[in-house]
Formats: C-alpha cells, structure tokens, sequence
C-alpha cells in the first residue's frame, strides 16, 4: 500500500511541475518563510495567497491609489510570518535570498533547480521571465539587467511603513538572473530599534510590459558596530545619465523607485522617445550604486535642530511627479548606458571619528531625529502664521489712519476738497490685493502646501506597453 501511495504522490508532484513549465509565467519575486501575504506552514507544497495574490504578480501598472499598490494592499499585512521567522541581516556581511518565479523551484518548494544552471530561477526554455534581452532567446542579455534593491525601515509594525522611513541599504545590478542571489549589507547597520524591523525587494522590469515589485518581509540586524548611528531621512533618485543631470546624481540615503503607480516619486527629465533605453532601475544612470549602500547613515555626533531641519526638508513627504512618459508599443530599445558590473563591495574601516565611544557621543535615534524635525516644521508654521497676522493688523491700521482723514475731509465744501472726498471714499471701497488673495487663500507668504492632500500624478498611458515578456 505504502508504494503506490509513494507512486501516486510522485505522479503528482510530476504532473505538476509539468504544468508549471507549460505556463506562461513571466515574472518573479523574493522568497523567504519571513515574507507577508502567504499562509500555510510554507513547507512544500503549502504555500497558499488568499489576499493580495501571488508575489510574482506585478503590482500594476497604472494603480491610481497608494493604499493599493503599497506592499501589494492592505490585506497582504494581515499575513505576517510566523513567530520567530525573522530574516538576519549580519552588518558588515552578506545574505542570500532565493529569487524565482514560482515556489516549486526554490529550496522550500518541490521540484528545486539546480542552483547555478541555466534559467534556474525559471526554467522553460526562454528568457522571456527575466525581462532582459529577446523574450524568444535561452539566454538573458547582461546588458539588460535593471538589477534589484533591498529597503529597510526602522519600525516592528508594517502598517507604519511610509515613504519617508523606508530606505535603499543594498543593490544587486546582477538581478534578475540566478535564483540565488547575494546582497552586501552596511559595516554600519544599526541595531532595529524594536523586536526587529520591516524589509522590500524592489524590482522593476527593463523589458516588456512596465512591471513594479515591492516584496515585504520581517528583518533584524546582527553583528552591530557600537559606533552605528540611525539611517538618515531619505531623498528621491534622480536619473542623471545622457547628459541630464550630469554630475548631479542623488548621493546618501534614498526612497526605493515607486514607478507606473501613483503618487509616484519617479520624474522623466527625457523625452518619450527614450524611455525604454533609460527605463527606472537599480544602477548608476538612476543614482544607485551596486553593492552596500554605506553612506546612508546619521553623522556621528550629535545632530543640531537646524541640521536635522535640513535633513527633514530634503525627506518631505513624496510629491508626485509632474512628468509621466507614455510607452509606445515599438518598445525594447536597447539600454545606451552600460550597467555597471557585479562587484564585492568591500567594507570600509570606520575613522576614529566613526568609532568615538558613545558614551561621549550620543548618536541620534531615528525616532529624536523625527521629533527634533517635526518641531523644526511647526515652528516654521508658526512663524508664517505670526507673519500673515502682522500684515492683516498694518492692513488695519492703514485702513483706520484712511477713514480718520475721510472724516476730517467732510468739513470741508471747496469744489477741489470735494474731489478728494471721492476719490478717498473710492480707495476705501475697492478691495486691496491683500484682501483678495487672503479671501481667495493664495497670499504668497502663506504655504497653503503644508495643510493639502498629496496629489495624485498625472495619468500614465501604460496601454501601449509591449506585453510580449508577460
């Protein structure tokens, strides 16, 4: 009895692994047992996505609200990992993450690739899944690779992600092309502030249809340097190759890409013709350098109000960008920038500035960075509040100073005083240009962008988008 039990659950697992390299599949994620949105025992074939779907669906494109695409929507957060599935990210070291496009071919699934060999983080017969050179080809075009990045935020709740606390600490230019794929972590990670903290992969696809990946799942740092300061507010990356933004590439800590959705954070400096050559991805034309992300981190010494002011304006809330570039369907324009090559980020040996005992030197926690700032925001509210009210009170005054004259005019019955009783009575009923612009809300020393709704970005016409690699 036990053998034909044995040859039937073999027949199956064969069936299905047939049938899986039958499907079309065309897209890829992380995985890992500390991933959000799975339930089962996430062993085998246990592996199920009741809310938000399977990971290796892209998050759109053209998702109009933020609550829909972040972290694949809010249902996904309600699938956290098991207890004590944390993923350790050793400071100074690397990990190693299983990228496919279906569990079956991971180490937890039930037909493993051969780790290394041919498309083995997708094997059936094309490249066409990786996004990266002709879709009918068996071989991925390294030229093509958009590569990959992992985020952090400081926070043990994913429903207190934002995008003003989720920072890029590590980039693999080498990605998508094998299932398992390393990434460098800082030498000066700090320590998560609470029980762990929340982690991304981001990807997006070079070739094809517009595809946007944001993976989360539960992280802790290990082998902590005592010198490690808070990871500082983050800055949009710009593109700043083809001699746009020459030289003015974003440096420090910086947002992970939220491209094809809104609000987005991606602006377009060229024009539509060449989008599919400088398609938004992990590598230098966008700002991203390839390894450890080591300048990402708070100064060592303490920071003063005016410089976490600065630090604060630089990380306001994500505008969303004015300028979208629809895709014409004669896509797949090789990329004019070489990406740069894999390399091992070597770790630098922290100065002696870095390494000062923090028993002198209080480094600053993200959450007294955030305090410190957002005082830095209300006072300058304040200030703007004390100078609309200064002008509305000489406005008044003048106005007093003008009906006392108009009051002493009367007594006089001259043809020429008469006249300029008139005309002061005509000043006095027109309205100034102050009390139009306070009546319509546009003074200009008034910021009324600190009281609005972020708006939503300009349409994205990704129905042009060529589908072929889906």
């Amino acid at each position: 009895m036990r053998s034909f039990s044995n040859l039937a659950s073999t027949l199956t697992t064969l069936a299905m692994t047939a049938a899986l390299l039958g499907e079309t599949t065309a897209h890829m994620s992380i995985w890992t047992r500390s991933m959000y949105g799975v339930s089962g025992t996430r062993t085998g074939m246990d592996w199920n996505y009741p809310v938000g779907g399977d990971p290796v669906v892209p998050i759109g494109p053209g998702l109009t609200s933020q609550s829909q695409w972040w972290f694949r929507g809010p249902m996904y957060n309600t699938l956290p990992p098991p207890a004590g599935e944390v993923t350790d990210l050793p400071a100074g070291g690397t990990i190693m993450l299983e990228i496919a496009c279906h569990i079956a071919w991971t180490s937890y699934g039930w037909s493993t690739t051969v780790p290394g060999s041919a498309l083995d983080a997708c094997p059936g017969g094309t490249a066409g899944p990786f996004h990266s050179g002709d879709p009918n080809s068996e071989v991925i075009d390294d030229t093509q690779l958009a590569g990959c990045a992992l985020a952090i935020a400081d926070v043990d709740d994913i429903t207190k992600v934002t995008m003003d606390n989720l920072v890029i600490f590590s980039v693999q230019p080498q990605c998508v092309k094998q299932k398992q794929t390393t990434f460098d972590i800082p030498a000066m990670m700090p320590k998560c502030t609470g029980s762990k903290c929340i982690c991304g992969w981001f990807w997006l696809a070079q070739e094809g249809t517009a595809n946007f990946y944001m993976t989360a799942f539960d992280c802790s740092v290990s082998n902590v340097n005592p010198a490690a300061t808070a990871i500082a507010p983050p800055q949009d990356a710009v593109f700043c190759a083809n001699g746009y933004n020459t030289g003015n590439c974003t440096s420090g800590a910086k947002r992970p890409l939220y491209a094809y959705n809104s609000p987005t954070n991606v602006v377009y400096p060229y024009p539509e013709a060449d989008f599919n050559a400088n398609r938004p991805g992990y590598h230098a034309s966008w700002s991203f350098q390839p390894g450890a992300q080591n300048d990402i981190f708070l100064p060592a010494a303490s920071v003063s109000s005016s410089a976490v002011a600065s630090s604060s304006a630089a990380s306001s809330s994500v505008r969303p960008s004015s300028s979208s570039v629809p895709v014409s369907s004669s896509a797949k324009a090789s990329s004019s920038s070489s990406l740069p090559a894999s390399t091992s980020s070597s770790t630098p040996t922290p100065s002696s500035s870095s390494t000062t005992s923090s028993a002198t030197i209080a480094p600053a926690s993200a959450s007294a960075v955030a305090q410190v700032a957002a005082a830095s925001r209300m006072a300058a509210i304040s200030a703007r509040k004390s100078s609309v009210a200064a002008r509305l009170n000489a406005l008044s005054s003048r106005k007093a100073a003008a009906k006392s004259k108009a009051q002493a005019a009367k007594t006089s019955t001259t043809p020429t005083d008469k006249a300029v009783r008139a005309r002061r009575t005509i000043a006095l009923t027109a309205p100034s240009h102050d009390d139009e612009c306070h009546a319509a809300g546009v003074c200009a020393d008034h910021d009324h962008s600190l009281h609005e709704p972020m708006d939503a970005a300009p349409g994205f016409d990704y129905s042009e988008f060529d589908d072929d690699e889906e």
